[in-house]
Parts: C-alpha cells; structure tokens; sequence
C-alpha cells in the first residue's frame, strides 16, 4: 500500500512538472479577458489621405502601432469587412503590382472580407493581390474551389491562437460575403456564392465545437442583413458589418455605436460598422468572460483620422502618419500623375456623377456622354447604346479633362460589347433597368439603371416595379423615334460586365446573339470622343422622361417581371401585362399585402388565369421561402399552386396581415387576360378561429365554431356536429344519425333497426330495447308460462307441507322426539322457510320497484331467520359439548331467543337503510337476441350476502365440532346436515347465477332453487325423520347414535336427588334410576338428560306434571350448594371410572347406560324447562 502511495505522489509530481514546462495553458473557461477590434470599410484600393487630408495608410500604421503597444500585440485585431479592392485611381494603375499587397502588410491587417470590389477586375487580379499577403480574406458562404489558387487563399473560418496574460486564448473568423456580388463584380465562373445563414452557422457551430473562446464575424452584406442573421444564428459574438455610419460623438452618423441583438439563445451578438472612407476607423474593445460564454462591450467608437498639419505639438485628436510610408506613397502619387494628369480635352458644364445619385434614377448629362462615346466609337456597329448608371462613379467637373478624371468616372476596366437583341427581348432589358425607378429610399441595385444614346423612354412611377417602363423607342435611320417592334433586330452595344449578365441582366447573357465583347475599352472611348469633340458641353435632352400616373399600362415584351406593394385594408388587383398587345412567354409577378398592423386575417381571391405546365402561384409570409397555410375542410394547407391543383374556385382565408403573393408562368399568356385578385382584411379572427395565447388566432376544436369577432368558440349542440377545426357552423345530423351530446364531431348511425324522431335520439319500435352488444333492436323476453306454473306449483305445495310440519309439531309437541329439538325453534324455522318461500312468488312475478323490494326483504328475512335458528342450534349443541369445567353454565331459550331477536332487527335496520337509500330497482338485461328486466344488484346486496356467507361459515364449523356428540334421534347430525347443505348449495347457486347469462325463465328458477334447496331442504331434514318416529309409534324412545358408551361408576344414582343437599328429599320420577350392577341396563328406562344433544339444544322431556316441574325448578336453585361435596365425589368417581367402565361393557352383552364421561370426569346434566344446567 504505501509502494502505491509513493508511485502516485511521483505520478502527480511529474505530470505538474511536465504542465508546467509545456508552457501557457488552453483556455477552456477561465477568467475575463480583454479584447480589442480596430476596423475599416471600403478602402478601395487607396492608400493616400483622402481629400479632407484624414486617413491614409500612413495614418493606419501610426494608429495600429499605438493601439497593440497599449494591449499588447495579441489583445487587437484589424479588419476590414468590405471592398479592400476598389476602384480608386492607385489601385488601378497598380493592380497588376504587388503595391497595395505591400502597404497591407506593412500596415499590418490581419483579416479582409470580400465585396465587389474585390471582383471589379475579375478573379484572377484578387489572386494577385492575395499573393504573399500576410492578411487573410476569409468568406464562408462563398465557393472558389474552381481555382486552386484562389481556394488556396480564401477561407472559409480560420481560429486564431493570442496569448493574453500568458494564457492561450482562441479567437474563431468567419466572413460573410453579401449574395448579390457576382451581379456587381466580374466573378466568371470562379466564385460561387452560397446561401449565408445556413453556411456561417455551420461554421460557428464547428468553431464553437473547437472550443474556440470569441467568435468574430466580418460582413459585406449591409446592417440590415446582418442584424437578421444574428438573431437567427446561435454562438457569433461580434460582428463587424458595413454601410451604416455609425457613431456616437460624430455629426452625421446614421446611428449609434454600437447596436446589440439578442441571438436566439438570448445572448447580446455586438454589431458595428464605419463610415466607408479611409478617413475614419472604428475601435472598440470588449471584455470576454469564457466561463459563461457571453462578450460584454467596454467602449469604442468610429474615430476620424485627423491630419496634424506639420504642427510640432500635435494634439491628441490628430494622427500622424507614419513617415516612411508616407514617402513611399508620395512617390507613388508622382508616377500616377505623370501618366494621368494630362490634359486631353474641355468640359464646358458640371457633370453630375455618382456622387448625387443622378445617373441611378433618371437621365444624366454624364450618362449621356458615355453611352454618345460608345455608339460614336462603335461606327455604326450599333444603332443604339446603353451603359448602366453604376459604372459612372464621379462627376466630371467643368474645365479640363485629363486622363485621371476620366478613370475616376469610370474606374472599371470595361470593354465595348456588340451584339443583336430581337425587339421583346429589349423591352425585357428596359422594363428590367427601370423596375427599381422611384423608390424613397433608393433600395440597392439602382446601379444598373441605363442611360442612352439613340432612345427614349417613358418611366411611370405609379406602377409596380418590373412595369413602369410604359414605353421604349428607338431612333431609325431617318432620325426618327418610333415605338420599338417585339419582332424586330436590334443592333446593340454596351459595357461587357452588364452584357455577360451583371447586374442581374440574364436577358443580356441569355439571349443576345452576334456578340463580341472584345471591344475596345470603354475609358479609351470616351477619351477619344472628348477629344474628338472638344469642348464638350454636355446637358439633359429628355431622352429618359419620368411621369406618375395612374392607369398607365406597361410595354411587354417576353417577359412580363415586376413587384407591387399595397397597404389598403382592401382592394382589388389585375395584372398591368394585361392591358398591353404583345404575348408575354414568360412572367413573374410579386404583389406584396401589407395591411394595417391592427388586421388580423384576410380573405383572398384569385382568378383571371389557367395554370398550365410549370406555373406556379404562391401566397407566402413576407420575406420567407415557404407558403403561409391556408384553412380548408379543417386543415392547413400550404399556399402554392400548380397546373395540377389549379386556382382555388373558393375564398382562402389567411391568420395575418402581411403576405406575398408571386405568380410565375413560363406559358404564354395572351392580350387582356393576366392574374386578377381581389382582397378584404379584418381586425377579428375569421370564422372558425378565436384569439388564443400569445394574441394569435387558433382554430376552433372539433364538434365546436364561431363567427368572426367570437372570442370563444360555441359548443354544438346536440343534434348538430362540426367535423374539421375551425368550422364557421354547425351541421345537422341526417336522418337516420343521431347525436344526444354536444360539443360532437361526428353522428351517430341509428343502427340494428332503430329510427331516429330527432336528431338527439335514436329509439327502437314500441317493444323493443337496443343491444349495444350486437347493435341491434331486441324484443321483451317473455316468460314461459309452463315453468312459472311448475315453480309456483312448487312453492305452493312446499308451502302446504310447512303447515303440515307445523301441524305435526304442534300436534304431537309432548313427544320426546319434537321435545328434545326445541319446538319454539323448529316452529321459527318453520315461520323462516315459509318467508323465504314467499321471495319465490316475487321471482315470478313482473319486475318492479316493488317486487325488486319484497324479493330482497323476504329473501334475506327468512334467511335470517329460519338459518339464524339453525345456528343457535349448533351454537348452543357446541357450548356443552364443550365446556369442560365444573362451573354451572345456564343456556336458556330466552337467552338465544334474545340473540335471534337482535339478528332480525339488525337485518331488517340493514334492508331499511338499502331500501331508503339504493332500493333494488328493475334494469333492463341483454341475453342474446331478446332483453328481459331483473332486479339491479349493488355493493349494498353483495355485503349482505358476505355476511350471510360468513355466518354460514361459521354455523359449518360448529356442526364440524360436534358432529360426533351423543345426539339422541340423532339430532346433531340432521342440524349438521342441514347447515352444510345450505352453505354448499348457496354457493353453488349464487355462482351460477353471477357468472352466467340465463334466460328470464332459467334465472327466475335459480333464484327459487336457491330457496328451495336450502331453506325448504333444511326442514325437510329436520322435520320428516320426527314424523318418521312418530308415525311408527317410536317417538318417546330415544334413539342413540351407535358410537355412544359413556360408563360411569355402579353406584352412581343418576337422579335430581344426588344435585340435593345433604338430607333433603325429592320426590321419585320415572326419570330418576338406580345403576346397581346388571338392574342397571333393565331399569334404565329414561335417565334425566340422558342425551347430550337433546340437553345442549334444551330438549322439553319432562312430563306435563306441574309437581314434578316444581320439584325439578326446586332441585336447580339447590344445586349450588352441593358444589364442594360434588367435587369431592367426583375426585373419587375418577379412581373408579376404569373399573365402571369394563363392568358396564359386561353387562346385557355390551348395552351402556348413557352417563356423560369426559376425560377422566363423570357429569350428570339436568334438565329442567329453564334451560341446562351443567356440573
């Protein structure tokens, strides 16, 4: 044991040893750490100051430095979330160079998103710049895996191991890319965008399983969409994001710094965002608790990078910039503008560009200086230009123009593309460019509105998006405007990102024939146009005119594409490509309901159209992928049709106030007829709904409706049903179905011959029940007549032979045979029987309330009775053979009268309190295919019957303990009889008549077997053996049982004289003899109580002599005295008992005089009419 000891001490000393040389520990949990994150947005490939003289690279490299020497290098990050890459003038002279790689490393950035500006030269120019950087471009829901360069630097998260404090602290990257960046950027078929929510929670879901203690999210998709993604992405705990100035100490910011959502786990996701110039950078610092997993914000703000102005002493709100990189983009800036600054024409008026959003919704000088430049550079190439107002990124100002005003127009790289649209397909194009036209605020993706050369339009704001282009012409060769053909060639040129499907032109990409998008570059075009035309003077001409009005009908060509937003509590809706005269192949319509927030449901409508092939129309939540349900025949369904289901012909009833409807057909559909709606919303819930929890409607139960505005469903009532949930009413049931209860949702058939006179109720005919078990209408069992006579015969005849037996007792109640039984209780045994007999003529009789009642009371009083004497009987039979001891023991009839007394008044306070409370009455008894009425039995007659089997129990036991007493007439035998007799048939039938399903006939003759064959039995027993006796002149000799030899000493004087006292005399008595030797069989007549049954049961022996009674009476109160002197004699009759005994058996070959001799005492009983007296 102590080896054991020592070995793990060692253990645990080298294993503390080995933590403690291996360095600084993992976090897994632990302490609070401090954080800090500096971001930019939207560099855009400039590195000098901006021209407020803030920002710069050079200012970045001061900043930096400053803000990880006061946290230690490991404690900070820097990111950018949002075009790193750009259009800006130093990018573009040197994206083929490592510049702008070089100044990223030196600055020192550790992660960059991706943006579209990341893709304005195509892939293969964001390869070059990734190379050797030190930075990493991480974008999770974006697939390069078609170049292996690219995918070798683009990443999907990255975990990133600081040490802070000397413990290891792991820092999880993902990036969101924003979805729409192949339509704005030259991905090719390179980058591959994917669905962003399920792509970043996968990853943070890997990350969080790392074990990672912080995860940052960088984003280019806007706050907008970024707010959305945390509260539904669990385990992101910074995000930085873009497009929204945020700030709580600068003038203009559009919010505060920072926001804070809630994920769906309930733990704050901290969101932030910069202005998008290098001018500004955001910094903010937090504090990390890994143990319970939540980031807490300490301070940060956007902060503007302010020049210090050469000043000696700058101050604190100014930063200086790094002087080594500061001259390394200075001489930088010299090269660019000795290869830009030169002056290559005059612009005689002010340009508006980019900066006012002039070119993205209407005609703009600038614009149609472009697309003049490329129709004129193009030479006759194309009859009509366009460019989209995006790829106009600065104004032109008035006075020179040089080369680097030009690139800053337009900084893409974008060449002249040439190609041949049919005359539908243009109108597509247009009513494409101009779907966005009009919209406060301007929603993104403006930019790829056209400005023109050789066309005009007509804009009308009033209509949907994808409409409001209501008319498109084309200048011909006599310099006329017309109207343009569907059916007619169209030579076109444009820019080749918009041609290759930018900006969503799918048309372009899809459908153009003839092209050539090798043309030559779109700056050279317009340098050369300038200065071709030099001085140009440039203004609006009216070739895009806008209007709002009403009714205004849009120009269709293939395609038939836009989007409708209303706001009215009700209306009505037809398709605006009806009313045009071309046909359309191909729609999509988009009308979006947003009704007031006070509407809780409406009902829409739709017709107009016949689905076929793949056409879809789909009712769907705002901003969700799948159909809101609808309420039909008590389910939902979901909202989406095909040419399979069809429109529904029937009003769909929505819980909700808001809802896109979205029609898409790829079949032609001809002039005037388009998709018609109609709609109504309603503050309530609709019918079959009421307000439930959380204030949303639910649909009412099965077998319950409403109308609108109930707030409670009804209950239907009975007769009426509701079959689905949320039923508006309550239907009937037909005829031949029923329904007693309400609040039901189905009826129930009125089977097995049964009609229904209500709805509630179904009846069988007049003398028929229904039998649930077998569904059917049964008739009334009749009695038959024969077997009621036979068991009324029956009872009758055993009625006429209980008064005969009470007859006989009363005749012949002086012999010794009916006097040894005890008459008073023969007599009430007689009376019981005859009770119990009476319950049979109930059995056969109709059932009632009142014949249920008399059966019971009948049954169980005679049963009290006749049996109740019975076991008295035994009882008493019991005590004397019993008792041993030599003290006096008086059991009187009077005494077990009382008893019986108190039996029968228990039994008839019992059947009064179950008739007052649970009286027996008729039910109604299926047996097959008939019914008939019995008494209905309760736990009240089941207790009752308990006990009577439990008294019966305990009368078998006392007959069983005396079954072998000397019994004159054998007495004790017939009373044991009849007890077992009654317990084993009462059982028996009783089981029977529980367990079985008898006919009428056959229960009615159980219940009267069940009387017959116990109670009328027992008499039988009792009494015809005594008639027996009597009959054949025998019924003054006692008859012993043969077993019987009870010996008793030879002079012993069995008379009433021997219990006298010393000195008295009784008169003599032919029960009184004298046992002297061989006299003693011849004169033994009659012995006083010579029979222990007769004695124990209080046998009436004496004769009607008053005298003799007197003396016997007079003889019992002196009995008492001669105890002591009994004892004495008794003590001597034991010594002689041996000898008695062989003597007795000599005489008269074997016959004993009956003394009672138990163990080694000698009694003498005497019997008196008072009852027993035993000594």
């Amino acid at each position: 044991m102590h080896t054991t000891h020592k070995r793990f001490r060692a253990a645990l000393l080298c294993g503390l040893a080995l933590g403690l040389l291996a360095g600084p520990a993992t976090a897994s949990g632990g302490t609070p750490f401090n954080f800090t994150i500096l971001h930019t947005s939207y560099v855009d490939g400039r590195v000098e100051p901006n021209a407020d003289g803030g920002g710069g690279f050079a200012r970045f490299k001061t900043l930096f430095d400053q803000v990880r020497s006061q946290n230690s290098v490991n404690a900070t990050l820097v990111i950018n979330p949002y075009n790193f890459l750009g259009t800006e003038t130093f990018f573009q002279v040197f994206r083929a160079t490592s510049k702008l790689t070089n100044y990223t490393n030196e600055v020192g950035f550790d992660f960059l998103g991706m943006g579209a500006g990341e893709l304005f030269y195509g892939p293969d120019t964001l390869n070059n710049f990734l190379t050797n950087c030190t930075a990493t471009m991480v974008a999770t829901n974006i697939d390069v895996k078609a170049s292996h360069a690219l995918a070798s630097r683009i990443k999907s998260s990255v975990t990133k191991s600081v040490f802070i404090g000397g413990v290891e602290r792991k820092i999880g990257i993902v990036g969101r890319a924003e979805e729409s960046i192949c339509s704005r950027a030259t991905c090719g078929l390179v980058v591959v965008t994917k669905e962003a929510i399920g792509a970043i929670s996968s990853a943070v879901a890997s990350l969080r399983a790392s074990g990672v203690d912080l995860v940052i999210m960088h984003s280019s998709a806007g706050i907008s969409a970024d707010t959305t993604l945390a509260a539904a992405v669990n385990g992101i705990d910074v995000i930085i994001s873009n497009d929204m100035s945020m700030s709580n100490t600068i003038a203009g910011a559009a919010g505060p710094y920072p926001r804070t959502v809630l994920s769906p786990s309930g733990k704050p996701v901290i969101i932030v965002s910069t202005f998008e110039t290098t001018s500004y950078i955001g910094q903010l610092r937090i504090q990390v608790n890994p143990s319970t997993g939540t980031v807490t914000f300490l301070e940060g703000d956007s902060r503007f990078l302010a020049p210090c102005a050469n000043d000696a002493a700058p101050t604190s709100n100014c930063t200086a910039q790094n002087t080594a990189i500061a001259a390394s983009i200075a001489a930088d800036s010299l090269t660019i503008a000795s290869q830009l600054d030169i002056v290559i024409g005059w612009n005689t008026n002010t340009l508006p560009g980019d900066t006012h959003m002039m070119c993205r919704d209407g005609e703009c000088a600038l614009g149609n200086l472009v697309a003049d430049a490329m129709r004129w550079q193009m030479n006759g190439a194309c009859d009509i230009a366009f460019v989209n107002g995006g790829s106009i990124r600065a104004p032109l100002q008035a006075g020179n123009v040089t080369q680097r005003l030009i690139n800053q127009v337009i900084p893409f790289a974008n060449t002249i593309s040439t190609f041949i649209l049919q005359g539908s397909v243009l109108l597509d194009t247009f009513q494409y460019s101009t779907a966005l036209i009009g919209r406060n605020p301007a929603p993104s993706g403006t930019g790829r509105f056209f400005q023109v050369s050789g066309m005009k339009s007509i804009i009308n704001t009033a209509n949907p998006d994808g409409a409001k282009l209501v008319r498109l012409q084309v200048q011909n060769r006599f310099k006329q405007f017309e109207d343009v053909n569907p059916n007619q060639l169209y030579y076109c040129c444009t820019n080749d990102f918009e041609r290759r499907g930018g900006d969503g032109y799918t048309m372009l990409l899809n459908k153009a024939a003839q092209v050539d998008d090798n043309g030559p570059p779109l700056v050279s075009a317009i340098q050369a146009y300038i200065m071709q035309y030099t001085p140009v003077a440039f203004a609006l001409e009216g070739r895009i005119s806008i209007v709002n009005q009403t009714n205004t009908p849009p120009v269709v060509g293939t395609t038939c594409q836009y989007a409708q937003t209303l706001s009215a509590e009700s209306g009505s809706f037809v398709d605006f490509c009806s009313f045009s005269n071309a046909t359309r192949t191909a729609t999509s319509v988009t009308l979006t309901l947003a009704l007031p927030s006070t509407k809780r449901s409406f009902k829409l409508n739709l017709s107009g159209i016949t689905l076929s092939g793949a056409d879809l129309l789909t009712v769907r939540a705002a901003n969700a992928s799948t159909p809101l349900q609808y309420f039909v025949d008590g389910e939902y369904q979901p909202a989406s049709f095909t040419a399979v289901s069809g429109l529904p012909s029937f009003d769909l009833t929505f819980i909700s106030n808001s809802a896109q409807i979205q029609f898409v057909s790829s079949s032609a559909i001809s002039d005037a007829h388009g998709l018609a709606m109609n709609y109504v919303s309603s503050p309530f819930c609709p019918a079959g709904f009421v307000l439930g929890s959380g204030s949303q409607c639910s649909p009412c139960g099965l077998g319950t409706y409403s109308i609108a505005g109930d707030t409670d469903c009804t209950a239907c009532l009975p007769g009426y049903i509701s079959t689905t949930l949320g039923s508006k009413n309550c239907t009937v049931c037909p005829n031949g179905f029923y329904q007693p209860e309400s609040a039901q949702s189905r009826c129930l058939e009125a089977t097995g011959g049964r009609v229904t006179p209500s709805p509630t109720r179904a009846v069988c005919l007049d003398g028929y029940l229904f039998n649930i078990d077998n569904g059917l209408c049964v008739p009334e069992q009749e009695r038959n007549v024969g077997v009621t006579a036979v068991f009324v015969a029956f009872t009758a005849v055993f009625v006429i032979m209980i008064g005969l037996f009470a007859f006989s007792l009363y005749r012949h109640s002086n012999l010794k045979v009916f006097k040894g039984a005890s008459p008073i209780f023969l007599n009430l045994i007689l009376v019981g029987t005859l009770i119990a007999l009476g319950s049979c003529f109930a059995t056969f009789s109709e059932v009632t309330e009142a014949s249920c009642a008399v059966r019971q009371w009948f049954f169980h009083l005679g049963f009290a009775l006749a049996f109740g004497s019975l076991y008295l009987k035994v009882q008493r039979i019991s005590i004397i053979v019993n008792i041993k001891s030599s003290r006096i023991l008086n059991l009187k009839d009077t005494q077990l009268l009382y008893k019986l007394g108190l039996m029968m008044l228990l039994m008839s306070i019992y059947l009064i309190i179950w008739t007052a409370v649970n009286a027996p009455v008729p039910e109604v008894f299926f047996n097959s295919d008939e019914y008939y009425y019995v008494c209905s039995d309760s736990w009240w007659s089941h207790a009752l019957l308990i006990v009577e089997l439990l008294l019966m129990l305990t009368g078998v036991y006392l007959a069983y303990r005396v079954r072998n007493a000397p019994a004159g007439f054998n007495e004790a035998k017939l009373v044991g009889f009849s007890v077992y007799n009654w317990l084993t048939l009462a059982v028996v039938l009783n089981i029977v008549r529980l367990t079985t399903t008898p006919t009428l006939d056959a229960k009615s003759a159980l219940e009267a077997l069940n009387v017959f064959l116990t109670s009328f039995v027992m008499v039988c027993v009792l009494f015809i053996p005594k008639i027996y006796m009597v009959v054949t002149g025998r019924g003054n000799e006692i008859q012993w049982s043969s077993n019987t030899v009870v010996p008793g000493p030879s002079n012993v004087v069995m008379h009433k004289s021997a219990l006298a006292p010393t000195g008295t005399t009784t008169p003599e008595s032919p029960r009184s003899f004298k046992m002297t030797g061989a006299q003693a069989t011849s004169q033994a007549t009659y012995v006083d109580a010579t029979t222990v049954a007769g004695t124990a049961m209080g046998d009436e022996l004496d004769d009607d002599d008053s005298s003799d009674k007197s003396s016997d009476r007079s003889s019992n109160r002196s009995s008492a005295s001669t105890v002591t002197q009994l004892r004495a004699e008794l003590e001597q009759l034991k010594a002689e008992n041996q000898a008695l005994r062989t003597r007795i058996q000599e005489l008269d070959g074997g016959r004993a005089i009956q003394v009672c001799v138990q163990g080694s005492e000698v009694a003498a009983t005497s019997t008196t009419d008072e009852g027993a007296t035993r000594v």
